[in-house]
């Protein structure tokens, strides 16, 4: 049973001209972006340098849902058609091939595969921009909203905002610091990870660090350090800020936990996982790893950062005795965060881990409290009584769990995995096989 929360990774590869589709509509006019589909590279190229326009290429895929919401919500928005009207001569590149693509899409058959490779396109919607003499000036990727695409195609007419200016003085040594945050998330949208990485240690190492702190402790600073937590070092000067004034940069971000869980992840990547590839990991070998960073960095954060350590090592290992016992023991220890999303993580925890892989009864029961905390706070939620009902089940309480999994399908009468699971259970078969 796909279950709960659902993180989907959306992968992309890209190239090819798109047919323009007119999309339904109010009946008072409106000004959409007039992509010149008709028009071969070469053409659009020309008529650029002819009405000293730049250039915007919307790279999209026939499978790709944000490129046709963009096309749905974006592109017809009249600011964004009058803007990039005036600006731009536009055109859209399909990536993908189908046996549906019409005579412009598949002339642009050899030019969209030039412009992936080039440009090392990986995912959709891609929006390239060039100058008039047809030359990359500015990227980005990802579905956006109509205020930021406007800040987009501001910025790709802005030479000292676009991405390949920067980049090329940057390579030639020539620095702008304030910059750096904004290039190094354009980088690492467009999958130029390592290269997004060494503008975020460049920018934490000799901007950050040599600033005073009340220069530079604000919110997007911090988000920065959070969205490039991975070159972030003990060493800097701005990771012992954190350590000091914790409270502060959680009453920023407006995050109780957000200090902690960047702390903890430096501490994990510098004292824990390193060690881990050498010793064996017995309690006896935990608890001196533990001890080590209790030294460096305090009891709560050394018996933090060794649990959540503990539950990747047992989870990549897929040791269900001891995925059961840490996850059970984080809960205990730190308690959930009493929100809606608070308690579907718990949710999800429970019925994946513990519900599908424990038949012991202290875990279920275990489970079967929280989730009556649970319901406490909720009893409108299908899923949560499901799982609920089924912990009961599982655990011999075959007639309350069927009357609770009744209720949650009356709840959520569409929702077709409650109605395997009640017939499941009125069969008196498994519902966690």
């Amino acid at each position: 049973m796909v279950r709960r929360i659902t993180f989907t990774l959306l992968l992309v590869f890209i190239v090819k001209i798109i047919h323009p589709q007119r999309l339904e509509r109010d009946s008072y006019p409106t000004t959409e972006i007039l992509f010149q589909n008709n028009l071969s590279w070469k053409d659009i190229k020309t008529k650029a340098e002819c009405e000293r326009k730049f250039i915007f290429i919307d790279v999209y895929a026939s499978w790709c849902t944000p490129c046709r919401e963009m096309d749905k919500l974006v592109y017809i928005n009249d600011e964004i058609g009058e803007f990039f009207n005036s600006h731009f001569i536009s055109v859209k590149v399909q990536i993908d091939t189908t046996k549906d693509d019409d005579y412009n899409i598949r002339s642009w058959y050899p030019d969209a595969k030039v412009l992936m490779e080039k440009y090392k396109i990986s995912g959709v919607p891609s929006y390239l921009f060039f100058s008039p003499e047809g030359e990359i000036v500015h990227r980005e990727t990802g579905a956006k909203s109509v205020k930021e695409l406007l800040q987009i195609a501001n910025d790709a007419l802005c030479i000292n905002r676009q991405y390949y200016y920067f980049l090329s003085n940057y390579r030639n040594g020539i620095k702008y610091y304030p910059l750096l945050p904004y290039v190094a998330r354009i980088a690492r949208s467009i999958s130029e990870k390592a290269f997004s990485d060494s503008l975020a240690r460049d920018y934490i190492e000799n901007y950050l660090n040599q600033k005073n702190e009340d220069s530079w402790i604000n919110r997007d600073d911090l988000e920065f350090l959070g969205s490039f937590v991975n070159v972030l070092k003990s060493s800097d000067n701005v990771f012992h800020f954190f350590l000091q004034h914790n409270w502060k940069i959680d009453s920023i971000v407006g995050d109780k936990q957000y200090s902690n869980r960047i702390l903890k992840y430096v501490i994990t990547k510098e004292e824990i996982t390193p060690r881990l590839k050498l010793l064996a990991t017995s309690d006896k070998n935990w608890k001196k790893l533990e001890r080590i960073i209790e030294k460096k960095y305090g009891k709560q954060l050394a018996e933090s950062s060794i649990l959540e350590s503990k539950l990747k090592w047992y989870s990549d290992k897929k040791d269900w005795p001891n995925i059961i016992k840490f996850n059970i023991e984080k809960v205990d220890k730190y308690g959930i965060e009493n929100t809606s999303l608070g308690r579907a993580v718990l949710n999800n925890m429970i019925y994946e881990v513990i519900f599908k892989h424990s038949s012991e009864k202290k875990s279920l029961n275990w489970a079967i409290q929280r989730m009556k905390i649970i319901l406490k706070a909720d009893s409108t939620d299908g899923i949560n009584m499901d799982t609920y009902a089924n912990l009961l089940y599982k655990s011999g309480k075959i007639n309350l769990g069927l009357r609770w999994e009744k209720r949650a399908v009356q709840l959520d009468p569409l929702n077709e995995d409650l109605q395997t699971n009640l017939k499941k259970m009125q069969n008196r078969a498994p519902t966690w096989n």
